[in-house]
């Protein structure tokens, strides 16, 4: 008998993770306590660079690379399936250096990098000028990420609902889970708002931001991380690369318009965009990019995304009959591929051809450090 699944949050992973598992054959219900991909899967930027942030080796890092090395096929199957392009783009993830310290943190980084044999480069004010022209006149030089990059997560999400129905699985909006529903140790199904209960062989937890709630047991809490983001239409071609520094990154879509972001900020489940966040982002965007001061104003938004006090996700199990895909933090969209394959190994075979024992839910959280963000 195939397996009856239910995944708990219709965002980017959990979308993904149902959609995979129908593709192999379990019967998956997907609930959303919204409109699938209207939480921060809708709000990120898509920026796909697993060693972006990466100051030493990590099994983030690793998890990461293996994840952006199934985005072509993850993509392609859905334009496929679907019809719909996530506009996926690899021409590379830019650093450049503002700032002295700028360049102190990009060479500590390429060191370590280079010397790992991880592809990156470091560039000159003069070659960063030859791969994108009409940027500052203050860059010091940079660093280059080649072959990552970005992609529409809107779009993304949009195909992997569209994939997942395609497969046969149930998605029901508007339908929160308040309670999972067990039977003796095991997790057998979950209890909805309306006080309906609905059975399972296994629950897969990928509610993002709200999933401690759901398992309040699990040490390593999640917690909900605001980023304040604006748009910019420039109606002309977009850049070849995604341009990031400490203080802003530049995501150019096919459309001419510029995702600007972003803040992180511990405000619980408050969402909003505020007047002090909009003027550094938009200083911060025109500094690095002077032709940015004649583009039109489109918008701005927020999202919570689901942080965790170690940086890493929670995946794996829990317990007999629940399975975690939560707390990627900045790295859902990245991550989407290799997290709905290993929870999707796990649940059928009980084993993953990667280890989960970093990402594990059953580890101890780290003990708290002064000025630690989360």
């Amino acid at each position: 008998m195939d397996p009856k699944i239910i995944v708990i949050g219709g965002g980017i992973i959990g979308s993904s993770v149902a959609r995979e598992l129908a593709g192999a054959g379990c019967r998956v219900t997907l609930l959303e306590r919204d409109k699938a991909g209207s939480e921060a899967s809708s709000a990120a930027a898509g920026i796909l660079c697993p060693q972006l942030e990466a100051e030493s080796p990590s099994p983030l890092l690793e998890l990461g690379l293996g994840s952006l090395a199934l985005f072509h096929d993850f993509v392609d199957a859905l334009r496929r399936e679907t019809g719909i392009d996530p506009e996926l783009d690899t021409g590379g993830t830019l650093l450049p250096d503002m700032t002295r310290d700028d360049a102190l943190a990009a060479e500590r980084i390429f060191r370590w990098q280079s010397e790992a044999k991880l592809p990156i480069e470091r560039l000159s004010a003069r070659e960063i000028a030859g791969l994108e022209s009409q940027l500052s006149e203050n860059i010091l030089g940079g660093i280059l990420f080649p072959k990552t990059g970005r992609v529409n997560p809107v779009a993304l999400t949009r195909a992997l609902v569209l994939s997942a129905r395609s497969r046969s699985v149930e998605i029901r909006e508007g339908c929160p889970v308040v309670a999972l529903h067990s039977s003796g140790e095991r997790v057998s199904g979950v209890v909805l708002a309306n006080g309906e209960t609905l059975g399972a062989d296994v629950v897969v937890l990928a509610s993002g931001a709200w999933s401690s709630a759901l398992a309040p047991g699990v040490r390593v809490k999640v917690v909900p991380v605001r980023g304040q983001m604006l748009v910019l239409e420039t109606h002309r071609p977009p850049r070849r690369h995604v341009l990031v520094t400490p203080r802003a990154y530049l995501v150019f879509r096919r459309d001419g318009s510029v995702l600007v972001g972003s803040t992180t900020e511990l405000v619980g489940f408050k969402k909003g965009v505020t007047p002090k966040a909009m003027m550094k982002l938009i200083a911060s965007a025109i500094a690095l990019d002077p032709t940015l001061e004649s583009a039109d104003f489109a918008g701005a938004w927020s999202g919570l995304r689901p942080g965790t006090s170690d940086g890493l996700p929670l995946i794996g199990p829990v317990s007999p009959g629940l399975v975690a895909a939560t707390g990627h933090y900045r790295n859902g969209i990245l991550l989407a591929p290799i997290t709905a394959a290993l929870v999707t190994e796990w649940i059928l075979r009980g084993k993953t051809s990667r280890s989960l024992e970093p990402f594990s839910p059953l580890r101890e959280p780290p003990e708290p450090r002064a000025g630690a963000a989360l």
